[in-house]
């Protein structure tokens, strides 16, 4: 009887841990579930108003995007030689941000050290055309929601309102957390595509050169069908945050 009542207790004890292994996977899985299912279900109207109002949040943290007159016309230059017709709009932030983001309905967001710290425009559209690959590898409503939390996403999925806080957490988040890699492969590609160099943009990431070695490596067969930025027009950029 001491066996079969041993045995007893080790098939409850088995029995629990399954449960608690099931119910552990489940809330590990059930928020990201619902971020992804409730972005699926945000029309383009709602997307828009929760991008503008993202967008007045990540301001509150950097400031006022950098707005230089000449330097704004030399930014739609490098969207329309980078992006042509992709939908996308580069913002210069005076602070705060250390490379780039993005953010939902196309806005890419630079960290001004990006465009006064180098010599090059080619640099600049490294990082670029990175965070594009971000920007298209999922939906960044999904990455909003699943900021916010499992009691805003319900909200939204509810009501259709998403709450400053969640917004501003997202946003502070959005500004301090360090870039997701992009393949080597992938980003080698779209540069090619562009006709970017890697090579600068592998150097200011690695100045040994020896974590980016293949960017390095591609750059003897990927030539610029055409310079990413003319001279005063880079010159221009990088005055966009003095006035």
């Amino acid at each position: 009887q001491r066996g079969a009542s041993h045995q007893g207790r080790l098939r409850v004890f088995g029995l629990a841990a399954f449960l608690a292994a099931i119910l552990g996977a489940g809330l590990l899985w059930l928020p990201t579930a619902i971020a992804r299912y409730t972005a699926s279900l945000v029309p383009d109207g709602a997307r828009a108003e929760i991008g503008a109002r993202l967008r007045n949040e990540v301001y509150r943290v950097t400031g006022t995007p950098c707005s230089n007159p000449a330097a704004l016309r030399a930014i739609s230059k490098l969207q329309d030689r980078l992006f042509p017709d992709r939908g996308v709009t580069l913002v210069v932030l005076p602070s705060a941000l250390a490379d780039t983001a993005h953010l939902p309905g196309g806005t890419i967001l630079i960290g001004h050290k990006l465009v006064e710290d180098h010599e090059t425009p080619q640099v600049l559209a490294g990082f670029l055309l990175a965070e594009d690959l971000r920007r298209n590898s999922g939906d960044p409503m999904e990455g909003v929601l699943a900021n916010a939390g499992l009691v805003a996403a319900l909200r939204l999925l509810t009501s259709g309102k998403l709450g400053d806080e969640a917004l501003r957490r997202h946003a502070e988040t959005l500004i301090s957390a360090e870039a997701v890699p992009v393949p080597d492969t992938r980003l080698i590609a779209s540069m090619a595509s562009a006709g970017v160099s890697p090579a600068q943009y592998a150097y200011a990431r690695d100045f040994s050169g020896e974590s980016t070695l293949p960017l390095i490596e591609a750059s003897q067969s990927v030539g610029e069908t055409s310079p990413v930025l003319e001279d005063g027009d880079w010159i221009a950029l990088q005055r966009i945050c003095e006035g």
